[in-house]
């Protein structure tokens, strides 16, 4: 999924400036690092682990987050009750009498109907539509008919998209009543009730502004704590507190300015000048400074760094070419020489904290350690070489020219690909040309396949391997290496269905064991999160899940 962002130093209003002052005992607004121009702030579109702490912040589910105790479960949010049958797959869900959009009017069950439907619309290439409509009956049916239509060059009338979409079990019963049906029972469903893809949006709306609602205050309507007052494109997106939010009194931040700096250089230059309070990463240069400073924070976080492999283009096609440049890493060296962050070394792809449900209480990593790569890189090396030998590339001679992109919004990723490359060139005899693709537009080059290998990366949406596994199932939004195993795909189907535990961790570690021996994509490392936080900011709570939740914030006197 995949996820962060961070505060800023409190601002106080005079003489319509904003000007910082030490005297200021109770400031209302914070200036928050978001990263770069966020691709999309629809909620059906987001990708980015920012993109979704924009959206936490401005708009709210049937269930919403605790932001006062990190990777605690989700509340209930616009829903009042939500009411399970005996089988755990049909609900009824009754909304709160006192739910608004920024706008005023009333959020309706009608609301959620259409924004969650959405997601079975094919067409609008989200990365996160199949997965979601995934989830609830007939939601599998309503994308395969729209991507059916797709294929076949065929033009849906309004009326004929619709009635595919509703193949998908939900169904808004009236202004306050909401019915679903999932395909099978879900252990984490609320977590996915609170998911950033799963809020309401309004239909008139979208109907009337297309893409560019987003783009705009008065027609980005929102119903969370926030409200957008203000977008300038590559500056900042302001939001206000929303004064409709049922919720409003528990909001401590007045205005919240989500600032859209080019990259960890400048968020970290700007700390440093205290014209913010928070970063959200450190770059690489700045790393060893930084573990010294009072400021520094780090916590968990459940994800990993991963390089995509293209299976579509030679010599990616071939696994063994993929199995070499797995095992010619040193990992280690990676996370100690290059990055720095307290990562830990990943010899798989799902990472370290997440849950397992074999009754024997270890988590999924302690139980699956034989689907990781070898890490003795003795003899990793002599596999990867015996490996590219045997696929016909000795020492590499003969391999076609390999390039390897990254996001240049991040000089990290930069210098991880040239230490990569350089391993590579030692280990294998390979030359690699680096490529770097503009920040804004990477996520869409990666999922239209233009790349060979991408620097990936990936926060889990939730405490389950299947949160990581998904992403590599045929025709996820989130695969981005061309890569679909049949076998693979119908065990973490099947996991995703039974209700026998044991059976499902077994079905999920036998997944995982295929994904590493085809190898698709290369882990890196398990993301630890890196922040600088003034000492006079409180309450900013950071998710293992990647999210970032600022409304809790208080400015001490400084």
């Amino acid at each position: 999924m995949k996820k962060t962002l961070i505060i800023i130093v409190a601002l106080m209003m005079l003489i319509g400036m904003v000007a910082c002052t030490p005297k200021a005992a109770t400031p209302s607004t914070l200036n928050v690092w978001a990263a770069t121009e966020p691709e999309s702030i629809d909620p059906a579109m987001i990708a980015w682990s920012y993109e979704f702490t924009l959206v936490y912040h401005m708009f709210d589910g049937l269930e919403r987050w605790d932001a006062t105790v990190p990777g605690s479960k989700p509340e209930l949010g616009d829903a009042k009750t939500i009411k399970w049958d005996s089988t755990k797959t049909k609900a009824t869900v009754t909304l709160r009498d006192d739910i608004y959009w920024s706008d005023g009017k009333k959020v309706t069950a009608h609301d959620y109907e259409y924004a969650w439907k959405r997601h079975a619309d094919a067409s609008l290439a989200t990365a996160y539509g199949e997965e979601m409509a995934d989830f609830f009956k007939g939601g599998e049916d309503a994308f395969q008919a729209v991507q059916k239509s797709i294929d076949g060059k065929v033009t849906l009338t309004p009326d004929q998209l619709q009635a595919d979409k509703d193949l998908m079990q939900v169904k808004a019963v009236d202004d306050k009543t909401l019915t679903f049906e999932l395909a099978a029972p879900c252990s984490f469903f609320d977590d996915i009730l609170a998911f950033g893809t799963m809020v309401p949006v309004r239909q008139d709306i979208i109907e009337k502004y297309g893409a560019k609602w987003t783009a705009d205050p008065t027609t980005y309507i929102t119903n969370g704590r926030y409200a957008m007052s203000e977008r300038k494109p590559n500056e900042d997106i302001v939001c206000q507190k929303n004064t409709k939010y049922w919720d409003k009194n528990s909001t401590k931040v007045d205005t919240i300015d989500f600032k859209l700096l080019k990259d960890e250089d400048a968020a970290y230059a700007a700390y440093q000048t205290d014209q913010v309070s928070f970063i959200q990463s450190i770059p690489l240069g700045e790393m060893d400074t930084a573990l010294k400073s009072p400021d520094y924070i780090r916590s968990p976080l459940l994800g990993t760094y991963y390089f995509d492999l293209n299976v579509t283009k030679a010599p990616l096609d071939n696994a063994k070419v993929r199995q070499a440049l797995a095992l010619a890493i040193d990992r280690n060296y990676i996370v100690t020489q290059v990055t720095k962050q307290n990562q830990i070394p990943a010899y798989a792809i799902v990472p370290e904290g997440i849950v397992d449900t074999n009754p024997n209480g270890k988590t999924f990593r302690a139980n699956g350690t034989d689907a990781m790569l070898e890490s003795d890189m003795t003899k990793a090396v002599a596999a990867a070489k015996q490996l590219l030998s045997d696929a016909g590339y000795p020492d590499g001679k003969g391999l076609p020219k390999i390039e390897l992109s990254y996001n240049n919004n991040n000089v990290g990723h930069k210098t991880i690909a040239e230490a990569i490359a350089n391993m590579w060139k030692t280990n294998l005899g390979i030359q690699v040309d680096i490529v770097a693709v503009e920040g804004t537009v990477f996520n869409s080059y990666r999922m239209q396949l233009k790349h060979m290998i991408a620097r990936d990366g990936w926060i889990s949406d939730w405490n389950d391997a299947t949160s990581m596994l998904d992403l590599f199932k045929t025709g996820n939004g989130n695969n981005h290496t061309g890569w679909s195993n049949t076998d693979y795909d119908t065990k973490v189907n099947q996991a995703e269905t039974t209700q026998d535990m044991t059976l499902r961790s077994q079905l999920l570690h036998d997944s995982e064991k295929i994904e590493t021996s085809d190898m698709p994509a290369i882990p890196l490392y398990y993301y630890t999160n890196n922040f600088m936080l003034k000492p006079y900011v409180d309450g900013a709570c950071f998710s293992p899940l990647g999210n970032v939740f600022f409304w809790n914030v208080t400015i001490k006197a400084h």
